[in-house]
């Protein structure tokens, strides 16, 4: 279809869900093995494989764009969505962490404004590119919880369980810095 309508460039929104868990808090990058632990981060990692592949066959131009986990949308389930709606409601919250591995948050008003401003100045000049959105910085779990804490004007009491199970990290944004200027955590 983009090829019969003449479509020359195009944008896959992907997941940090494509990498591997790392045992340890630390960088998302290149060098990180993609082996998603779930259907979802395969399911992206698929994706990104065939939009890689058919811009090697084709004059389209294909970028992608991994993202971290959003909040601040609309959404009606998932560990953020449950952590938002008890904090607005000042209901105590119970996060179980079990299994998260690494996860970092972006919110979504954030994740909007970089890939508007990013659109504006990408030359697509490659085939085929990939670009890691978020902060420049890590945004701890922790800090989620602040930002909601204060953004509700919350007094849920917050218990965390199997907080070992959960890596901090952050994904390396240094491709998105030569496009877009990265938002700084202390925005939020």
């Amino acid at each position: 279809w983009a090829k019969t309508k003449g479509v020359g460039k195009f944008v896959l929104a992907s997941s940090m869900t494509i990498f591997t868990n790392l045992p340890k808090a630390g960088i998302l990058n290149g060098k990180t093995p993609k082996e998603p632990g779930s259907f979802y981060g395969f399911s992206k990692l698929c994706a990104e494989h065939i939009l890689r592949l058919y811009c090697e066959r084709t004059n389209i131009k294909g970028l992608v764009l991994r993202f971290p986990g959003l909040f601040g949308s609309a959404r009606k389930d998932g560990l953020i969505y449950s952590l938002a709606n008890r904090m607005k409601n000042n209901q105590p919250v119970v996060l179980d962490l079990k299994g998260l591995g690494n996860w970092e948050f972006l919110h979504v008003s954030d994740a909007a404004q970089l890939v508007k401003t990013l659109l504006k100045s990408y030359p697509f000049k490659d085939r085929y590119s990939m670009i890691n959105v978020g902060y420049d910085g890590q945004m701890h779990l922790n800090d989620l919880v602040n930002f909601l804490r204060k953004h509700y004007g919350s007094s849920s009491q917050v218990t965390i369980r199997n907080a070992g199970d959960y890596c901090p990290c952050f994904l390396d944004v240094s491709g998105l810095k030569a496009w877009a200027r990265p938002l700084v955590l202390d925005r939020i």
